[in-house]
């Protein structure tokens, strides 16, 4: 008659572990790169939208706003907004990263300050992708 012992031995629970650990060193850096992505989506977002109101403000005044809480500064946890350079004719909106989105990049490119000028340029280019 056989005698079988039920449970698991010590080295399938090491080898257990050791595949958890692999997959959370491939899937954790996956993570963090897809939440840095979508927090500055949020940055982009409030650009557009201070660019609506920049333009809805100039209908009713003889040149842009010069700051960001008479457009309506727009509310984010991972950016701070501001306008930079407004007269009649042009201004630049300004978000800067703050806290855990500091370390944002794309590739090699640092994407802690994006901006929306007048003329629709948006810098640096590789982060409004």
């Amino acid at each position: 008659m056989r005698n079988h012992t039920q449970g698991i031995t010590l080295i399938e629970l090491m080898v257990a572990v050791a595949i958890v650990a692999i997959i959370a060193a491939v899937a954790y850096p996956s993570f963090t790169d897809g939440l840095r992505k979508s927090r500055r989506a949020e940055g982009v977002k409030g650009l557009l939208a201070m660019q609506l109101r920049q333009e809805e403000y100039r209908i009713s005044n003889s040149s842009y706003s010069a700051t960001a809480s008479t457009v309506g500064d727009p509310s984010s946890d991972y950016y701070n907004f501001s306008i930079s350079g407004a007269t009649a004719t042009t201004y630049t909106l300004i978000a800067t990263a703050k806290g855990a989105q500091s370390g944002d990049k794309s590739g090699a490119t640092s994407c802690n300050t994006l901006t929306l000028t007048k003329t629709d340029t948006k810098t640096p280019a590789d982060c409004w992708k």
